[in-house]
Protein backbone atom coordinates (compact mmCIF):
# COMPACT_ATOMS: atom_id res chain seq x y z
CA UNK A 1 0.00 0.00 0.00
CA UNK A 2 1.10 3.64 -0.83
CA UNK A 3 -0.69 7.08 -0.39
CA UNK A 4 -1.36 8.68 -3.31
CA UNK A 5 0.49 11.41 -1.84
CA UNK A 6 3.68 9.40 -2.67
CA UNK A 7 2.73 7.84 -5.79
CA UNK A 8 4.83 10.55 -7.83
CA UNK A 9 7.37 9.64 -6.37
CA UNK A 10 7.78 6.08 -7.23
CA UNK A 11 7.93 4.17 -10.18
CA UNK A 12 5.42 1.51 -9.38
CA UNK A 13 5.33 -2.47 -11.17
CA UNK A 14 2.72 -4.26 -10.91
CA UNK A 15 1.99 -7.65 -12.29
CA UNK A 16 -1.81 -7.10 -12.20
CA UNK A 17 -3.93 -4.73 -12.73
CA UNK A 18 -8.02 -4.93 -11.74
CA UNK A 19 -10.37 -2.53 -11.78
CA UNK A 20 -14.39 -3.31 -11.21
CA UNK A 21 -15.90 0.07 -12.15
CA UNK A 22 -13.75 1.99 -9.74
CA UNK A 23 -11.58 3.49 -12.14
CA UNK A 24 -13.91 4.51 -14.75
CA UNK A 25 -16.19 5.86 -11.49
CA UNK A 26 -12.59 8.06 -10.70
CA UNK A 27 -12.18 11.70 -11.81
CA UNK A 28 -10.83 12.54 -15.18
CA UNK A 29 -7.11 13.00 -13.40
CA UNK A 30 -7.25 9.48 -11.52
CA UNK A 31 -7.93 7.95 -15.15
CA UNK A 32 -5.19 9.95 -17.13
CA UNK A 33 -2.70 9.49 -13.99
CA UNK A 34 -3.28 5.56 -14.37
CA UNK A 35 -3.34 5.23 -18.04
CA UNK A 36 0.04 7.50 -18.14
CA UNK A 37 1.54 4.95 -15.87
CA UNK A 38 0.97 2.30 -18.21
CA UNK A 39 -1.40 0.94 -15.60
CA UNK A 40 1.63 0.36 -13.23
CA UNK A 41 3.67 -1.21 -15.75
CA UNK A 42 1.55 -3.80 -15.39
CA UNK A 43 1.70 -6.98 -17.80
CA UNK A 44 -1.71 -8.75 -17.10
CA UNK A 45 -4.52 -6.00 -17.12
CA UNK A 46 -8.71 -6.89 -16.44
CA UNK A 47 -10.56 -3.21 -16.62
CA UNK A 48 -14.59 -3.51 -15.94
CA UNK A 49 -15.92 0.03 -16.93
CA UNK A 50 -19.22 1.59 -17.98
CA UNK A 51 -19.89 4.02 -20.27
CA UNK A 52 -23.48 3.94 -20.57
CA UNK A 53 -26.20 5.25 -18.27
CA UNK A 54 -23.60 6.42 -15.58
CA UNK A 55 -23.78 9.38 -13.39
CA UNK A 56 -20.15 9.79 -13.88
CA UNK A 57 -19.44 11.96 -16.40
CA UNK A 58 -15.53 10.35 -16.82
CA UNK A 59 -16.70 7.33 -17.17
CA UNK A 60 -15.76 6.95 -21.21
CA UNK A 61 -12.27 8.26 -20.59
CA UNK A 62 -11.00 4.83 -19.59
CA UNK A 63 -12.07 3.31 -22.97
CA UNK A 64 -10.27 5.47 -24.86
CA UNK A 65 -7.19 4.36 -23.07
CA UNK A 66 -7.80 1.03 -23.19
CA UNK A 67 -8.46 0.91 -27.28
CA UNK A 68 -4.94 3.14 -27.41
CA UNK A 69 -3.29 0.58 -25.30
CA UNK A 70 -4.99 -2.15 -28.03
CA UNK A 71 -6.91 -3.98 -24.81
CA UNK A 72 -9.18 -6.79 -25.85
CA UNK A 73 -12.54 -4.98 -25.12
CA UNK A 74 -15.18 -7.39 -24.63
CA UNK A 75 -18.90 -6.34 -23.89
CA UNK A 76 -20.73 -7.58 -20.71
CA UNK A 77 -23.93 -9.07 -22.90
CA UNK A 78 -26.11 -8.89 -19.45
CA UNK A 79 -24.91 -5.57 -18.54
CA UNK A 80 -26.33 -2.76 -20.92
CA UNK A 81 -23.13 -0.53 -21.65
CA UNK A 82 -20.82 -2.68 -19.50
CA UNK A 83 -17.38 -4.06 -20.73
CA UNK A 84 -14.30 -5.80 -19.91
CA UNK A 85 -10.78 -4.34 -21.30
CA UNK A 86 -8.23 -7.03 -20.66
CA UNK A 87 -4.62 -8.30 -21.95
CA UNK A 88 -3.78 -11.24 -22.29
CA UNK A 89 -5.55 -14.62 -23.17
CA UNK A 90 -6.41 -15.83 -19.94
CA UNK A 91 -8.98 -12.84 -19.26
CA UNK A 92 -10.84 -13.49 -21.92
CA UNK A 93 -10.83 -17.67 -21.21
CA UNK A 94 -11.99 -16.25 -17.64
CA UNK A 95 -14.46 -14.23 -18.74
CA UNK A 96 -16.32 -17.03 -21.43
CA UNK A 97 -16.08 -19.80 -18.49
CA UNK A 98 -17.89 -16.89 -16.54
CA UNK A 99 -20.79 -16.53 -19.43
Amino acid sequence: MLPVCFIENYELRANLFISTWALSESSKGSQDFVAKSKWFNSEHILLVYSIEGTKYPDAKIIEKYAKEMNRTIENIGFLKGRYYAMKYAIFFSLFVIMQ
